[in-house]
């Protein structure tokens, strides 16, 4: 799991409309799954979950019914629709990202080998890579009102 979390706000922000993260990654896995969580951090240290969303590899291709599967090791664009909030942040609160493989039990587990969630009885450990570079700008969308 990966966790980014901004400074302080500096001033009272208010966010509003859909949160997106576009995550770029690779995976030993032949299918696998990457979730993204936008969180607040209070200034107590208390965090607050706000919206979360999930991406399966197999269907960056096809859509829903889709039996393709992702090349292990080659790097992926994943967007990842997290909802869509209204909140308003107070200055000294933190915005946090989670980037994680998997969120159970909210979404089904998945076994990374391709198999059916619902069917599978073997599983194999993936090992995910999420960059960040020009090339592979990771980033999250968070739309902020003015």
């Amino acid at each position: 799991m990966l966790v980014f979390t901004s400074e302080p706000l500096a001033h009272d922000v208010t966010v509003a409309g859909p949160i997106t993260a576009v995550v770029y990654a690779a995976t030993t896995g032949k299918d696998t799954d990457f979730t993204a969580k936008l969180s607040v951090v209070q200034s107590d240290g208390f965090i607050r979950n706000i919206e979360d969303g999930i991406v399966r590899a197999r269907y960056l291709f096809d859509g829903a019914d889709s039996t393709g599967y992702v090349t292990p090791g080659k790097v992926y664009r994943y967007e990842i629709d997290c909802g869509a909030t209204a909140l308003a942040l107070k200055a000294g609160q933190r915005l946090q990202v989670e980037i994680s493989s998997s969120n159970f039990p909210k979404y089904d587990r998945n076994p990374n080998t391709g198999v059916d969630p619902l069917s599978a009885s073997e599983f194999v450990a993936a090992t995910q890579t999420v960059y960040h570079s020009p090339e592979y700008p990771t980033h999250v969308v968070v739309p902020i009102l003015r």
